[in-house]
């Protein structure tokens, strides 16, 4: 009689652990396919980009700062301004918000070059 209690004993143990195991993997697989963004895998920086280097002229139309559909990396929030360059809005971005919002003190309409 010993000998059964044990075996249902071990036998529920091995389905919880199952069961936590399933949804351990389930957790960390979606948790890695939510970090992937949409955008690229990896970022310029990342790519070993070397993008020419512009020079640009415009009137600054706003600063933003916080997440972004298309992110990669590891910053949670990103600053950008948003630029009139020749009748065009261009998106800058400027580095990570913890890095760049001390950094920034420009404001909308001002002049950059």
């Amino acid at each position: 009689m010993n000998t059964i209690n044990i075996m249902k004993v071990n036998h529920s143990t091995l389905r919880d652990i199952k069961l936590v195991l399933l949804m351990t993997f389930c957790i960390v697989a979606m948790e890695s396919y939510s970090q992937k963004g949409i955008g690229e895998n990896d970022g310029v920086r990342r790519q070993q980009l070397n993008p020419e280097l512009l020079k640009l002229e415009g009137i600054i139309e706003k600063t933003e700062s916080g997440s972004r559909k298309f992110a990669t990396g590891k910053s949670i929030k990103g600053t950008h301004l948003v630029v009139h360059i020749k009748g065009a809005l261009v998106n800058i971005h400027l580095g990570p918000t913890s890095a760049v919002s001390k950094l920034l003190i420009v404001k909308e309409s001002d002049l950059i070059k």
